[in-house]
């Protein structure tokens, strides 16, 4: 009886440890015991998606995280012109778009070409497509390149996923679950409440001025003698205007646009469109930011393009506005006509002057226009060893400081020998004594040397007329009433 106790003990030890054993060999391997996968929601269902093009953009110009939704090829085209890269174009366009949702998340502006974005999942959440994705942040040994840039991924999604007949919100968010964008339910472009047109234009000049002075983005509408002369002194530049002024002003509208004042020449503005719409004119521009081998001078600078747009294709009168916007629409100025130069608000008078010297330099090396005051010889070693000329030299040591002050007026540097600088006029009001000059261009039969030159004009002006007290402050404006300098040593 006992044997067949203890044999009954044994074999149900037996079958407990066969039972056992598996859970105790995972344990001495060190894994846990498995468990059962928990399910998500049922409302909540990942989908598959298809990696298109992960990188970054320097001119797409989407400062914060937004998400894009493409369902249509006028979508299509809003994304292309965000992107800079053929290849990732390409391979955009090779969608279907008869199947295929294309989805574009950007993070938005960051300083550096390291930082990006990544889609960690997307999730059917109800009504609600949400858009996981992730910032990445630079590895400290692989900083990337200082530029401006706009990191995005791009994926396609299969429409039998997301139903096209469904208005569902998509939205994208952090790994957090904080919303960070919204792409409202997609539907066809609004149209227009007035009749629009897109107009043909020709570009005229591209380039950058050092001298213009427009710190904002700004439109102009060149349309009358005043206005082409008021670009002229703003380009500084013979070449661009005589082929500017070749446009016949009764037939063409010649439309200005500045990007403001950038810190490198390797910066710019480019004219994509012209969009006419009842009785606004929307001139459409990229800003253009530099590549990494496209370095440029740290020179302050005011990129522009100057284009010509045939008015037979554009009706337009005094009420008609003319907009500057960027390739999402949003308005960067708007033209306001050039006013008249502003008469001064006080009495003034009219100072007598001599001309001393005039000419150039090729030593100064003065890259923006200046005014210098000598009320002594020793001042006038403030410029005239940037004087090359003899005579000027000579005409210097001959004034007398007991009646007069020499003024020297620089126009700063230019790529040629041929423009010049010229003192028109003295105005002395109680705030100020005002130097005006004129910035003479060339005609077109004149050359000069091809040499980075530095115009000058030097004056003398007589105490006696000037009637001022010391410390006045001296400031040189062109014809506009526009700053070009104030006086050093005043």
């Amino acid at each position: 009886m006992k044997s067949t106790f203890m044999s009954g003990i044994n074999i149900a030890i037996i079958v407990l440890v066969l039972v056992l054993l598996p859970w105790l060999v995972g344990c001495e391997e060190g894994q846990p015991p498995a468990t059962k996968t928990i399910e998500p929601p049922s409302d909540t269902t990942s989908i598959p998606l298809k990696t298109l093009a992960a990188g970054y953009s320097t001119t797409a110009n989407i400062t914060d995280p937004t998400i894009y939704v493409i369902g249509s090829p006028e979508d299509m085209k809003g994304l292309n012109k965000s992107l800079e890269d053929l290849a990732v174009i390409a391979q955009i366009e090779n969608q279907d778009l008869d199947t295929n949702w294309i989805v574009a998340v950007f993070r938005g502006e960051v300083p550096t070409s390291a930082e990006g974005i990544q889609v960690v999942d997307v999730l059917r959440k109800g009504e609600e497509i949400q858009v996981i994705v992730e910032f990445i942040q630079p590895d400290p040994d692989q900083p990337g390149s200082d530029v401006i840039a706009y990191p995005y991924q791009i994926f396609a999604i299969h429409k039998d996923e997301v139903k096209a007949e469904a208005e569902i919100p998509w939205s994208m968010v952090d790994l957090q679950g904080k919303q960070l964008a919204k792409y409202a339910a997609l539907s066809p472009p609004a149209k227009p409440t007035v009749p629009s047109s897109t107009s043909t234009f020709e570009s005229l000049a591209q380039g950058y001025s050092t001298t213009a002075e427009i710190t904002d983005p700004a439109i102009f509408v060149i349309s009358g003698t005043e206005d082409m002369e008021w670009l002229n002194k703003s380009l500084n530049d013979p070449s661009i205007m005589a082929q500017v002024r070749s446009k016949d002003l009764d037939n063409y509208w010649i439309v200005a646009v500045f990007r403001g004042e950038s810190p490198t020449n390797a910066e710019g503005i480019e004219v994509v469109d012209v969009q006419v719409t009842g009785e606004e004119v929307q001139v459409v521009v990229e800003f253009n930011q530099p590549t990494a081998d496209q370095v440029g001078s740290d020179i302050v600078s005011y990129p522009y393009h100057i284009i010509a747009i045939p008015k037979k294709g554009v009706r337009a009168n005094a009420e008609t506005a003319w907009i500057m916007v960027d390739r999402q629409g949003k308005q960067l100025a708007k033209y306001v006509e050039l006013p008249p130069p502003a008469k001064p608000t006080v009495p003034s008078s009219t100072s007598k002057f001599e001309s001393l010297a005039q000419g150039y330099s090729t030593i100064a090396g003065l890259d923006n226009p200046m005014v210098f005051i000598a009320h002594n010889p020793a001042e006038l070693d403030q410029f005239s060893p940037w004087l090359q000329d003899t005579t000027s030299i000579d005409n210097l040591k001959s004034v007398d400081f007991e009646k007069d002050i020499v003024v020297a007026v620089f126009r700063g540097e230019v790529p040629t020998s041929a423009p010049g600088i010229e003192v028109k006029d003295i105005v002395i009001t109680p705030e100020e004594i005002q130097v005006v000059v004129e910035l003479v261009e060339p005609g077109p039969d004149i050359v000069g040397s091809d040499v980075e030159s530095y115009p000058y004009h030097i004056i003398s002006v007589p105490k006696d007329a000037l009637k001022a007290q010391s410390g006045t402050p001296w400031v040189m404006y062109d014809h506009q009433g526009k700053v070009l300098a104030r006086g050093k040593n005043q």
